[in-house]
């Protein structure tokens, strides 16, 4: 997005800011589906992992969560939720360690109701 500006701390920080903030409108005109907003969060998450300690790291990981676990991309998802839980963990958190195990049991959930799906297609 940024990719014609000298690459810097400050331009890479100015880009995942602008990424945080594309995410949330991506997904209300879009919907959390499409390629763009995963391209969006991808984009923002590897920033958050590179300039590590940033703010916006937890709205970034449940935005690409959201993205994957839409798409059906459980195991990606719960990788996500993981990261979220143990970094909210970290954080000591009682809040985002609650949204992360939300985004966890959600994940499960996701899968169970996938795996309930396919076996009632097979019994059938």
């Amino acid at each position: 997005m940024c990719g014609e500006l000298p690459e810097s701390g400050r331009r890479l920080e100015q880009e995942l800011a602008l990424l945080a903030t594309l995410g949330p409108a991506l997904v209300t005109t879009q919907g959390y589906a499409m390629p763009e907003v995963g391209a969006t969060y991808e984009r923002a998450l590897a920033l958050c992992r590179r300039l590590k300690g940033n703010a916006h790291i937890f709205p970034v990981l449940s935005g690409a969560w959201g993205f994957h676990v839409v798409r059906g991309q459980i195991e990606k998802s719960r990788e996500l939720g993981q990261e979220f839980l143990e970094l909210a963990e970290r954080e000591n958190s009682g809040v985002l360690t609650g949204a992360g195990h939300f985004l966890q049991a959600s994940s499960l959930s996701t899968w169970v109701a996938s795996r309930k799906r396919d076996a009632t297609r097979s019994y059938r």
